[in-house]
């Protein structure tokens, strides 16, 4: 049954993809045949009111060609965003806090990890107080090995997911008085000696949250290139999201300040690691990234994605689920504003083809369609306005709490 689960969500996937890729695709291709084969008709789409004539034409023309140029200024806008982030100012006057002064407990979550989970956890012990693993219903000997390594083990019956394993692995963690929390995979490819490193942004206080990015020692070759192209999509919407400068929003080597966990609540059951980033992000905790060693496994196979577009469509959930609590407006607006545009490029239409071509061909059917996307247009724009208020509100009420 699970390596049904695994094609059915492989081939769900698939099927979005390849019908977003033909739809722009077709509508790519149409525009260039359309052009290519009557070029007057591509140059009468930007004249066309004019053909109106009089007072009436040459405002018309002023008004369309604006609206072409607005559009297309907001398209380049809307890319330009996506492409560049501007660096969040860095923490200034931050107190700094001494190693000996505050507990630093390591989450480990393991699936099935016998080979390799006592090596990382002896490694981990150089650096940290505790050692927690979460035996997430592996049917080896992982739990074995893990409590000769000294460490603190809980289990789950059943394999539950990275995200409900880490957060129990949290919990358990802030039961103990953690004040610093490290995740670390079980598998080796992290380096449990680089625990200070990710450490000292923190010790410094200069982060809250601080991310061991394999990306900026470019030792992510080992990593499949679909899941390192996922990787690099996902950062880049995290970075723009929420105005981040960091470059591997998916590490599992992390260091996290307890106060963190005491304002964000995680979710997610597959995964964590974008939610926490955007929810710290959200809440005002600063968020760094430093250079990490990762190394090619050595025994068994990944198991912490076993189904990348099972993980990728729960991964997006949880990305829609961020922009619905901390950008609404951005989500909700670029639904509405598009719908609105693709609603008045209809209308436009109609009346080219009633005003120019003195046809009506398109009929009534057309035209429901263009006052129905506008209006819904409006509709989802005033939602997304009255959701980011609500938002705005709350966001600051934490963060005076906080305070």
């Amino acid at each position: 049954m699970p390596k049904l689960l695994h094609v059915g969500w492989t081939l769900l996937a698939l099927s979005f993809f390849v019908i977003i890729f033909s739809f722009f695709g077709f509508l790519i291709y149409e525009g260039f045949l359309f052009i290519f084969s009557n070029p007057q008709s591509f140059l009468d789409f930007f004249i066309w009111p004019l053909s109106v004539g009089g007072i009436i034409g040459i405002v018309g023309e002023f008004c369309w060609i604006a609206f072409l140029a607005g559009g297309s200024l907001l398209i380049i806008h809307v890319i330009k965003k996506v492409l560049t982030t501007e660096k969040r100012p860095e923490v200034v006057g931050a107190s700094k806090i001494n190693r000996e002064d505050v507990q630093v407990i390591t989450v480990i979550p393991a699936y099935n990890e016998e080979q390799n989970i006592g090596e990382v956890i002896s490694r981990t012990f150089k650096h940290s107080d505790k050692v927690v693993v979460i035996n997430d219903g592996s049917t080896d000997a992982t739990e074995k090995v893990a409590k000769e390594a000294k460490a603190i083990v809980k289990n789950h019956i059943v394999n539950r997911g990275l995200g409900l394993t880490i957060r129990d692995g949290i919990n358990e963690a802030m039961k103990l008085g953690a004040d610093i929390i490290v995740t670390i995979d079980a598998d080796g490819q992290y380096d449990a000696d680089q625990i200070p490193d990710i450490l000292e942004p923190i010790l410094d206080g200069r982060a809250d949250l601080v991310l061991g990015s394999r990306f900026m020692k470019g030792t992510i070759i080992h990593m499949p290139r679909l899941k390192r192209l996922g990787n690099k999509i996902i950062t880049l919407i995290n970075r723009n999201l929420m105005n981040l400068d960091i470059t591997d929003a998916q590490t599992g080597f992390r260091a996290i300040k307890r106060e963190v966990f005491e304002h964000i609540i995680l979710t997610a059951e597959y995964t964590y690691t974008q939610e926490m980033i955007i929810r710290a992000a959200a809440e005002g905790f600063y968020i760094k990234d430093v250079p990490v060693n990762f190394y090619e496994r050595k025994h068994g196979e990944s198991r912490l994605i076993r189904n990348p577009a099972e993980y990728g469509l729960n991964t997006a959930m949880t990305m829609l689920r961020a922009y619905r609590d901390y950008r609404p407006m951005t989500l909700f607006g670029t639904i509405g504003v598009l719908m609105m545009f693709i609603g008045t490029l209809i209308g436009l239409y109609i009346v080219y083809e009633f005003f120019v071509l003195g046809t009506f061909e398109t009929g009534q059917r057309l035209v429901t369609l263009s006052a129905l996307m506008i209006m819904t247009g409006i509709q989802v724009l005033l939602f997304g306005l009255l959701a980011d208020m609500m938002s705005r509100h709350f966001i600051k009420k934490r963060t005076v709490l906080r305070s």
